[in-house]
């Protein structure tokens, strides 16, 4: 009995040990332990707490001001925004640089914060104050910055320069009358501009329209032109074929003159001369009136001398021939 009562003490003893002496790692915590002489991170989830470290893992940052002098000795000071987070990768170099305590990061970062602030003068001091621009320092130290923080066991964040005031009020009043002034003459520029701009566009377009509407009236003209040119050619054509006409015509009259002149009895079958005869014969008061009736009175004893005048002048040109 003593004996079963012996060992629930010792194991009584064993878990009130364990529960005194391990922890639990929570998920923003960085554990660290030493093993044969470097420094690692215990990622178990539960660990001995007199022979480990625990620090948060979280963003640790600072603001800072740091009141320097710029060429010519001149006051300025600089405000600054600093953010860093424990380095995983470099755990040993954290617990050199801040040692073995739970404010490692808080030493660690005080530390970087020192060396950015001697960078910061060193920056400061080579420059005039009216070309100090809070973007062309964060782009200088950023870089360097970042380099000081993996050597401290840090990661960098943020590095953020607010401002760069000068320290005495009149030089600062007259920096912002001198950014107001510029400010001013760049907007008037940029109006400027834009009204030259504008004037330029509208003179393009008045420019453009006058050219296409000068090119429609020649294209206007031009089909003028080509309308007036067939329509002439077109008349000089009708009067060409009048004229073809009216000399085809006087040709063919004149060849029936030639050949009623050489053949007299060819006008008995001239069809004029029928429609003349009729009208004639049909109008009393007609001026020109043909007479076909011969000697007797007759259309039959007026062809029959035609025909008898007809034989004796074949009979003529017979007996010349022979």
């Amino acid at each position: 009995m003593e004996y079963w009562i012996t060992f629930a003490a010792l194991i009584a003893i064993l878990v009130l040990v364990w529960l005194i002496e391990y922890r639990y790692r929570r998920p923003d915590q960085i554990v660290l332990r030493e093993r044969k002489g470097v420094v690692e991170e215990n990622k178990k989830r539960w660990y001995p707490r007199h022979t480990s470290l625990a620090l948060p893992g979280n963003v640790y940052a600072v603001q800072s001001q740091v009141d320097t002098e710029a060429r010519g000795k001149l006051g300025v000071r600089v405000v600054m925004d600093l953010a860093v987070a424990p380095s995983r990768n470099h755990l040993h170099a954290l617990v050199r640089a801040g040692g073995w305590s739970s404010d490692v990061v808080v030493h660690a970062t005080r530390e970087l914060e020192r060396r950015t602030h001697a960078l910061i003068r060193e920056f400061v001091e080579q420059k005039d104050i009216d070309v100090l621009d809070p973007e062309i320092l964060k782009k200088q130290l950023t870089k360097q910055v970042s380099e000081m923080a993996l050597l401290l066991g840090l990661e960098l964040d943020i590095l953020h320069i607010q401002s760069i005031e000068p320290l005495d009020k009149r030089i600062t009043e007259a920096m912002q009358r001198r950014e107001a002034d510029r400010i001013l003459e760049e907007t008037e520029k940029a109006s400027q501009q834009a009204r030259v701009t504008a004037e330029i566009a509208r003179i393009k377009a008045d420019t453009e329209i006058a050219d296409r509407e000068h090119s429609l009236r020649l294209k206007k003209l031009e089909l003028l032109e080509k309308e007036q040119a067939r329509e002439a050619a077109l008349a000089e054509a009708r009067v060409r074929e009048e004229q073809k006409r009216r000399l085809m015509q006087i040709e063919t009259e004149s060849r029936e003159m030639e050949l009623l002149k050489s053949h007299p009895e060819m006008i008995l079958l001239s069809p004029q001369l029928a429609q003349l005869a009729e009208s004639s014969q049909q109008l009393r008061n007609a001026r020109t009136v043909v007479n076909l009736q011969g000697n007797d009175g007759s259309a039959v004893g007026f062809i029959q001398e035609l025909l008898q005048d007809v034989l004796k002048r074949l009979q003529k040109s017979e007996t010349k021939e022979s």
